[in-house]
C-alpha cells in the first residue's frame, strides 16, 4: 500500500536506546530479516551501536537503506554509524534542544559528514 502511494515502509528491527539492548537485541536480526524478505525499504540501526549497524549491513547487503538514531544525545558519535554501514544518521534532540537549531544542525552535519570520511 506505501508504494501505491507514493511512499516506502522503514522496518525497526531495533532502536537505540539501551533497553532495546536487553528485549530486542536478542531478536533483531531475526526481525531485520525477515523485514528484508518482505521487501521494507528501509532498516533502523541504532548509531548507539555500531558493531549492530555493521552486523545488520553484512546480514542485508547494500538494499534496504539504514537509518542510524542516536547520534548526539544518547551518545552516537557524528559519522560513526555511516562508517559502520548506515546510510543517514539521525539526529534529535542536540538540535531541536538548543538555543539555536539552525546553527546547531549547521554544526552536527559538519560533524557527520568530517567524521564519516575518518
Amino acid at each position: 500500500v506505501a508504494e501505491e502511494e507514493g511512499g516506502g515502509v522503514i522496518a525497526l528491527p531495533n532502536m537505540s536506546h539501551p533497553g532495546s539492548k536487553a528485549f530486542i537485541g536478542p531478536v533483531s536480526m531475526k526481525m531485520a530479516k525477515m523485514a528484508v524478505e518482505v521487501g521494507s525499504d528501509g532498516l533502523i540501526g541504532p548509531a548507539t551501536r555500531t558493531e549492530e549497524i555493521t552486523e545488520l549491513r553484512k546480514l542485508v547487503g547494500k538494499k534496504p537503506l539504514i537509518f542510524s538514531p542516536g547520534v548526539g544525545a544518547q551518545g552516537g558519535k557524528p559519522g560513526d554509524a555511516i562508517r559502520s554501514g548506515a546510510d543517514f544518521e539521525i539526529v534529535g534532540r542536540s538540535i531541536y534542544n538548543s538555543g539555536e537549531p539552525r546553527k546547531a544542525a549547521e554544526k552536527m552535519r559538519k560533524r557527520i559528514n568530517e567524521g564519516s570520511r575518518k
